[in-house]
């Protein structure tokens, strides 16, 4: 009933007591799906204000679900799930440090490639790995291998014929980050296309790149001008 009144909070409370009691019971866990498609709907700047349960709720079910691990270590699904929560309790933490929130980060990373490991067809695990990454890349480490890891994680998950509009709009993201935005454009536009409820917030991103992407062009246009001079 929660699941169906979209109340994410209440959902997790009974399907976390329901994984306690039984680790195999597959209904459980569509909870946990319920906040993975949550997850991947935020944009990269909602990730500091994802707040869709409280902390405490949260340690319960990572402490649950972690001892669930124990009794199935090959369930991709679970291995998701708890990737999902770790990825929701990193953005929490970024208000209290970001020393916390890379390691819960690190944590979500983890449990996404276990899941895939286990089951390479788990495309909403590959998602989520990309957004991970991303979220490392852009908020902690700062590093291009991140960004690019994303960008193969969400290329993947594309390849995979999934939830495609909300891929192609995070490989957007991704690519923006990496520093490529004319990349980041054609990706939006495929997945405006495929979803036009996005419109109203991938355009203005589209216009603000275009504009660099031919500001940059402009600059580079007169360098080789000046140079021929």
């Amino acid at each position: 009933a929660c699941h169906a009144q979209n109340d994410l909070a209440g959902a997790l409370h009974y399907a976390v007591r329901a994984v306690e009691i039984n680790p195999r019971y597959q209904p459980a866990y569509t909870a946990f799906d319920l906040l993975a498609r949550r997850l991947i709907r935020q944009a990269p700047a909602d990730f500091r204000s994802m707040h869709f349960t409280d902390r405490a709720l949260l340690d319960r079910c990572l402490s649950v679900l972690g001892r669930s691990r124990e009794n199935l270590p090959d369930s991709s699904r679970l291995l998701a799930a708890c990737g999902s929560l770790h990825l929701l309790q990193a953005c929490q933490l970024m208000e209290v440090g970001d020393r916390q929130a890379y390691a819960e980060s690190q944590r979500a990373k983890s449990r996404f490639a276990e899941a895939v490991a286990v089951d390479s067809g788990n495309a909403t695990a590959r998602l989520l790995a990309g957004m991970t990454c991303l979220f490392v890349g852009r908020y902690h480490s700062h590093l291009q291998a991140d960004l690019d890891a994303a960008c193969h994680y969400f290329r993947q998950a594309l390849a995979m014929k999934i939830d495609r509009a909300h891929t192609y709009r995070w490989l957007g993201y991704a690519e923006l980050a990496a520093h490529r935005p004319a990349e980041a454009i054609v990706n939006w536009e495929k997945s405006q296309r495929l979803e036009p409820s996005l419109h109203g917030e991938l355009e203005p991103r589209i216009a603000r790149a275009s504009a660099g992407v031919q500001l940059a062009n402009r600059q580079d246009g007169e360098t080789v001008t000046n140079f021929g001079s």
